[in-house]
């Protein structure tokens, strides 16, 4: 798993996120996250991998990531819930 996947799940499944003064800290930084992970998800598109390739990539990954998925899951929900967070989160992540 690389840095940038693990910097993102952190910061969105960071307990300290809990109010208008955490999520101020952490605009700039998701808002940076969030343009690499989508040039990533571009990139990814592109690439053209076989069935078997995909299906092994997937095995090798599902475990290191369901906790972080389950992690970010929870604290997404929450966090988009609060309207005062979204206000300023929203915009970081591409949401209007």
């Amino acid at each position: 798993m690389n840095q940038l996947h693990t910097r993102s799940y952190s910061a969105a499944a960071d307990p300290s996120l809990r109010d208008k003064d955490s999520a101020e800290k952490y605009k700039d930084d998701l808002k940076d996250i969030s343009k690499k992970m989508k040039e990533i998800a571009e990139k990814a598109e592109a690439v053209e991998i076989g069935e078997e390739q995909r299906s092994a990539l997937e095995q090798k990954t599902k475990a290191k990531l369901e906790p972080l998925i389950e992690a970010y899951t929870k604290q997404f929900g929450r966090l988009m819930s609060d309207p005062e967070i979204m206000k300023i989160l929203g915009p970081a992540m591409g949401r209007e």
